[in-house]
């Protein structure tokens, strides 16, 4: 199954417990009642990974440093880790984006990074997607 890549949503931690990780238009997520996390579901142009191409690195490295192990700092996110993505990003390797259905949104469970790099420098206008049960 394909859809288009300005379809997708991701799900972006945007609080956690009384600490505020980053400001993001989108939707109050169906994950975040009762928990200490809130996440925002929003467009891949309104994420962190989408600005740090326009040039806000800033903005990225903010997000890691106060979601730490929560956003995957120090475990497989870093600023050079998104820099060699970047660099050594490869189309040919791209197979399905796990993403789950809700409300008629596909939302991405994995890839935000690399569909940030696919739509910043329009490679596609639709990716193969995997629908998977909601996390």
């Amino acid at each position: 199954m394909e859809v288009p890549l300005s379809d997708l949503y991701c799900k972006i931690l945007v609080q956690h417990k009384s600490k505020m990780i980053l400001e993001v238009n989108g939707l109050d997520c169906y994950c975040c009642n009762g928990s200490d996390r809130r996440h925002v579901i929003c467009k891949i142009k309104d994420t962190p990974h989408y600005q740090f191409l326009e040039g806000n690195r800033d903005i990225y490295q903010n997000y890691l440093e106060k979601g730490g192990r929560l956003v995957g700092y120090g475990l497989e996110h870093s600023v050079p880790n998104y820099d060699k993505l970047i660099k050594t990003f490869d189309l040919e390797k791209i197979k399905r984006f796990p993403c789950h259905e809700d409300g008629g949104k596909y939302i991405l469970q994995d890839g935000v990074h690399r569909c940030s790099i696919i739509l910043f420098n329009s490679l596609l206008e639709t990716v193969p997607i995997s629908l998977k049960k909601r996390r």
